[in-house]
């Protein structure tokens, strides 16, 4: 049987070639576990996969088989049925099932669930005290680009009334980045961290003002500084108002898991098929 399974292998393996291979073609088989195409490919990290996906593949099928054989045979020295071994399969089982059972419970509940205006509202006139800012925080644009001139003039352009979106689009060689940090509110400690020479800036920067152009790293820079707050005051509730409806919605979401166990345990109790009896 042994040296069947293993011929078995040889000869799949040694079908991987060039050529093409259907998404549901079996590439592996061990007595009745097979191994298709599709489901090696998905279990392959893409890097693997594109550096050699000859390769890749015969190596996950040996893998996979080899797995398959030593599953194979603990069981046939019966260590399944060994105490401690059949415990921790059923434990890992059990679990599995009960996080599947959440997860369904939730999908369903979530197109239940919403999170309103009020309710946002409700939470930080509530916890306000609680989003005080521990360190000065900053909202910041900062400009790169490669060329010395570039950025020059694209600093001219600002300060002559330009939207910074336009700045950004005509003269950065980083529209992207430019465009999403500039949207971001940060502790002043970490603002611009990738940039030193930038970060120094925040201490003597006033709110609108623009830094001088810098070299760094072969690119040439400039921030200007948007909004600033300090140490102990409250963000506006725009600032917070992503936040709070993430933490409402994990909020509903615990009470609604928790309401659907307890309903569970209920309905059993009621069934009699649970009976919890501390005392003797």
């Amino acid at each position: 049987m042994r040296i069947g399974l293993i011929l078995c292998l040889i000869v799949l393996a040694g079908c991987f070639g060039d050529r093409p291979m259907a998404p549901g073609r079996v590439i592996a088989q061990v007595g009745p576990d097979v191994l298709t195409h599709q489901e090696a490919v998905d279990a392959i990290p893409y890097a693997v996969w594109e550096s050699d996906s000859v390769k890749a593949l015969s190596d996950y099928a040996n893998s996979w088989s080899i797995h398959k054989l030593m599953v194979k045979e603990a069981t046939r020295l019966g260590l399944d049925r060994l105490v401690d071994v059949s415990r921790q399969i059923e434990l890992t089982r059990d679990g599995i099932l009960v996080e599947t059972l959440r997860d369904r419970a939730l999908n369903t509940l979530n197109n239940e669930m919403n999170v309103t205006e009020a309710e946002i509202q409700d939470y930080y006139d509530t916890y306000s005290n609680q989003f005080r800012l521990n360190e000065r925080h900053v909202r910041v644009r900062h400009f790169t680009t490669a060329q010395l001139e570039q950025a020059i003039a694209a600093k001219r352009d600002l300060q002559d009334g330009m939207s910074w979106e336009n700045v950004v689009a005509q003269y950065s060689n980083d529209t992207e980045f430019a465009l999403q940090s500039s949207n971001q509110i940060r502790p002043v400690s970490s603002a611009i961290t990738s940039t030193p020479v930038m970060q120094a800036y925040l201490s003597s920067l006033g709110v609108g003002a623009i830094s001088a152009v810098r070299e760094f790293n072969g690119d040439y820079h400039f921030i200007q500084l948007v909004e600033s707050y300090a140490p102990g005051s409250v963000p506006e509730i725009s600032w917070l108002k992503e936040r709070i409806f993430e933490w409402l919605i994990i909020e509903k979401r615990r009470r609604a898991l928790l309401a659907y166990e307890q309903n569970l345990l209920l309905q059993a109790q009621s069934a009699g098929t649970v009976r919890i009896q501390l005392n003797p």
